[in-house]
């Protein structure tokens, strides 16, 4: 279904989000590009069931990607946690929040592993 915002809806009437299918996958196309599980944007990242946790995939502009979780359920607004990200050189940073760069591949909860 087509709605007249021009929304796509796979198996529901009214999709929260450009695209959606069935209950709670969404593909966001605003500011970030997320491929969401029980996620959309309204003015802030919100759950569509307040019951069950959320994860996305993020792409950003620089062609890299960040996949979050959150597991907190108890309230509308997501908390978001970095899981994994990749950066557009190869870097990779696992846990946490990790600030890459070139000269460290890997980050673990925010400590870099050495090249060699």
């Amino acid at each position: 279904m087509i709605v007249n915002s021009g929304k796509i809806g796979v198996g529901l009437t009214n999709p929260l989000e450009k695209m959606q299918i069935g209950d709670l996958w969404t593909f966001h196309d605003g500011g970030n590009k997320v491929i969401g599980y029980n996620y959309h944007w309204d003015s802030g990242d919100k759950r569509i069931n307040n019951s069950l946790p959320s994860s996305g995939i993020y792409f950003d502009d620089n062609g890299g990607i960040k996949i979050k979780t959150s597991s907190n359920i108890n309230n509308n607004n997501i908390v978001w946690l970095d899981g994994i990200i990749v950066d557009n050189e190869g870097n990779v940073g696992i846990g946490g929040s990790p600030s890459l760069n070139s000269y460290h591949k890997l980050s673990v909860n925010g400590l870099y592993v050495p090249k060699n």
